[in-house]
């Protein structure tokens, strides 16, 4: 819960901005495109914080997390972030000009999916954890989508 309420009252400016600009007509679907994607993304991580609670509980040693988001997505954390990063970049950009900076969000969606992000915590994950591959078996990597049939 800290990281969240962390992660919107760090954005109490952006908001600010945001609702500074929203009232330009051109731009209204774009920023409700990304007002959505930034606000997932902050639901997210407010509630992955439950995954704190999960692992200090007793008995939970060792266990995969299957419950909540964790049924839909292996990663909702890193799909918050990607909400959030592709969010952010769609709120902030005003013009063509401004098109370069979508290596951000692309560099970070890379990270999140193939670099140190998903790739390195499945690895870790499936050898210290013998029942985490049937998980991954029946859970989305990363999109949240309905568990596969068992």
């Amino acid at each position: 819960m800290t990281v969240g309420v962390t992660l919107l009252v760090t954005a109490a400016a952006l908001l600010g901005l945001e609702a500074a600009t929203f009232a330009v007509a051109l731009r209204v679907g774009r920023h409700s495109v990304a007002d959505t994607a930034w606000g997932v993304g902050i639901a997210l991580a407010a509630l992955v914080s439950l995954l704190a609670r999960f692992k200090a509980g007793p008995g939970s040693q060792g266990l995969i997390m299957d419950r909540g988001l964790w049924r839909y997505t292996r990663h909702p954390n890193y799909f918050g972030d990607f909400c959030m990063w592709w969010g952010v970049f769609l709120i902030a950009l005003g013009s063509w000009a401004e098109l370069p900076t979508v290596i951000a969000p692309l560099l970070m969606t890379y990270i999140l999916t193939r670099g140190t992000g998903q790739r390195l915590t499945d690895q870790r994950m499936v050898a210290t954890r013998p029942q985490y591959a049937d998980y991954a078996a029946r859970t989305s990597s990363f999109i949240p989508l309905p568990p596969r049939g068992r």
